[in-house]
């Protein structure tokens, strides 16, 4: 805009379009109020059953999102037009007081395209000057009339730019994006342009200042999404690539790896939480980012002394954020993909520990992560971490059989190799991390958050605990160690068909059965684990008293059974596991480790906290039980088996006896779960080709 478009402009449209947002606002507040406290209010409340609860209350949830992002969205462009429309206004009355100065000091303005034009009178098409005027009067007014139309331009096309990138965010939904103020979101895209432009000019070169500031801004963005998305594109997949190798090379002793070595590991987790927040726009520019990401994976990138792999340098960078279903999903196809065609250099397929160390042959100790100890050379640790925090796609993924079984190679198939060589004590962390993504995968929670609760099962998360358990059980007793505790967490969130599962002497009793031999085995497995067999327990524990505590059998002495038989299993499986390992010290530390109630509770399937009340003195009794076991294991590591469990079957008696009082006297109750548990136990000995 010109001096003249300023000048002579009418802002009427503008302003009536700033009531119109306004207006806008209002009824989609309106809106998302009635769609939290109505549609998702009752959604919540509801007792969702079956496919409802996954399919139906979920698509609920995203449509009352929607409402909510569409009023965010609103709000932001009414507030964005409102402070264009003021500060426009504003501009143009300064730009006429000006004008006005001018005449009075006979000084003639005029314009040519952008160009402003200062002149005396005398000098212009009005004849002779009035008065007198000097060179310092006419530089004065052509600063004061530029600076106005500057700040004029700058109003009139940040607030074009922040529309333009509002509505690229979302072509076809609305952006959550929020700003009180249109500086603030101009702010946030011009300081995005400059810190991504500062990491692909200077790297690692630059100051402890810059890289302060740097830090400082990622912070301050992290959950800013018009930020994230220019960040990402101004950066782009290259210039992303070049900046962590070149912090990963610590070969040029720069000062920035002298002064600020030990902050690399915020700026990970910020430079992470600000990239997966880019990767969730739907705009062309960032599907394009994405692609292009996936394909930079199998690409090498130099650094002064080495080379790394694209997969390793982005996996790193994915271990903080919620990052999009989509790209996670092509990424870690394309992982797999490359993992198991032949390397480079070896030829020798689905050898991920061969190529993820070639680059680096150990001509230096490079250190692609900076959390934790894992030095990040296996790119598929950041992966499963990402994978953990979006339980949806990592229940996808594990599903996934084309083009490859993405569970039988991450759970069993996958080579791994020591990322901690320091700490020759620990698990192997990718593993742990695999961990963590199949516990996202079969029970939709995310194992990342302190506080997470039980949500309903969708179909895609059973199918995964099913093809999860069909691979780990066919692994046997060569399981990873590190997916015990997981997999313990697993079971007691899916309680309720483990349960039913070990009760149950025939698998035709319920749909909800898991396939028993699998749980057979896996329990045992578990049970290997002194930690992991102690939630389980408690889980499970729990479990049976609840059942029993609302029990709507045919028969009341069914529950009876069904806690003796899931007992006899439990127990039997101990043993197994025992008979297995060499005697072991590090089982007792592990099973003593404090677990916590709210641990189990948050756990067990909904309902889980009435449950986990319920079942608190048969837990107790059950580790007075299991603390005699150990006490005396010295002497023995075979004991009787349902001796070991007298004072959890007494509680479990009391239990029953108040939802059915007088029905059985104490002695024939214990007769009865006795009777299931030896039964039961004879069942799992018979799956291992033992007899009973």
């Amino acid at each position: 805009m010109d001096l003249y478009d300023l000048r002579d402009a009418t802002f009427a449209t503008l302003g009536d379009a700033v009531d119109d947002w306004d207006q806008m606002g209002t009824k989609l507040s309106e809106l998302e109020k009635d769609a939290k406290q109505g549609m998702k209010g009752q959604a919540d409340r509801a007792d969702w059953k079956g496919v409802n609860a996954s399919v139906s209350k979920e698509f609920i949830g995203k449509t009352a999102k929607e409402f909510t992002d569409a009023h965010t969205e609103a709000t932001t462009v009414h507030n964005v037009l409102r402070d264009a429309y003021h500060e426009l206004v504003s501009y143009q009355k300064q730009l006429h007081t000006a004008l006005d100065d001018a005449d009075r000091q006979n000084l003639y303005v005029s314009c040519s395209g952008s160009q402003i034009i200062v002149t005396g009178k005398q000098s212009g098409p009005s004849g002779p000057a009035g008065g007198s005027y000097h060179e310092e009067d006419l530089q004065a007014m052509l600063r004061l009339l530029q600076g106005i139309l500057n700040k004029a331009n700058e109003s009139d096309s940040s607030a074009a730019k922040v529309l333009d990138e509002l509505m690229k965010q979302k072509p076809y939904g609305f952006s959550s994006a929020s700003y009180d103020h249109l500086k603030e979101a101009a702010d946030a895209i011009k300081d995005a342009e400059r810190y991504a432009n500062l990491m692909k000019k200077k790297g690692d070169d630059m100051s402890p200042a810059e890289f302060d500031e740097l830090n400082k801004i990622l912070t301050k963005y992290q959950n800013d999404p018009l930020f994230q998305e220019k960040f990402a594109e101004s950066l782009g997949p290259r210039g992303l690539m070049d900046f962590w190798a070149d912090i990963s090379d610590p070969s040029d002793h720069g000062r920035l790896q002298q002064t600020r070595h030990g902050q690399f590991g915020e700026l990970q987790k910020n430079l992470g939480m600000v990239l997966a927040g880019a990767t969730q726009s739907d705009s062309p520019a960032m599907q394009k980012w994405e692609e292009d990401m996936v394909n930079s994976g199998p690409r090498t990138y130099d650094t002064k002394r080495g080379t790394m792999y694209g997969f390793q340098l982005m996996s790193n960078l994915m271990r903080e954020g919620n990052w999009n279903d989509q790209f996670l999903d092509k990424y870690g196809n394309a992982l797999v993909t490359m993992e198991k065609k032949p390397d480079a250099l070896t030829h020798i397929p689905g050898r991920p520990d061969m190529v993820w160390n070639a680059t680096l042959g150990g001509r230096m100790p490079y250190t692609m992560n900076f959390i934790g100890e894992d030095n990040g050379r296996d790119p598929m640790a950041g992966l499963m971490q990402a994978m953990s925090r979006s339980p949806d796609e990592a229940a996808n993924f594990f599903n996934e059989k084309q083009p490859h079984d993405n569970a039988e190679w991450v759970l069993r198939d996958r080579p791994v190799f020591d990322t901690t060589p320091d700490n020759p004590h620990d698990g192997n962390q990718t593993l742990e991390a695999t961990g963590r993504a199949m516990m996202a995968a079969t029970t939709g929670m995310n194992p990342n958050e302190p506080n997470a609760h039980a949500v309903p099962h969708t179909p895609a998360n059973r199918q995964a605990l099913e093809h999860s358990m069909s691979v780990l059980a066919r692994a046997g007793d060569g399981m990873h160690p590190e997916l015990r505790d997981d997999l313990a967490k697993v079971f007691v969130n899916h309680g309720t068909e483990f349960f039913h599962t070990a009760s149950a002497l025939s698998d035709t009793d319920g749909s909800d059965l898991l396939n028993r031999d699998d749980l057979r085995e896996l329990t045992k497995q578990v049970s290997r684990d002194g930690g992991a067999y102690h939630l389980l327990n408690d889980g499970i524990g729990r479990i049976v008293a609840g059942d029993i505590s609302t029990s709507h059998y045919p028969k009341p002495d069914e529950a009876l059974q069904r806690a003796g038989a899931t007992l006899g299993f439990l127990e039997q499986s101990r043993d197994l596991a025992i008979g297995t390992d060499k005697p072991d010290p590090s089982w007792v530390a592990q099973y003593g480790a404090p677990l916590g109630v709210s641990v189990v509770s948050d756990l067990l399937p909904q309902g889980g906290n009435t449950v986990s009340t319920l079942g608190g003195d048969v837990i107790d009794a059950w580790q007075k039980d299991e603390q005699a076991k150990i006490d005396g294991r010295e002497a023995s590591q075979v004991h009787d088996t349902f001796k070991g469990r007298e004072h959890e079957m007494d509680k479990l008696w009391e239990v029953w006896d108040k939802r059915f009082p007088g029905r059985l006297d104490h002695h024939m109750a214990l007769n009865e779960m006795n009777g299931a548990a030896n039964d039961s136990n004879w069942d799992v000995n018979k799956g291992w080709g033992k007899s009973g």
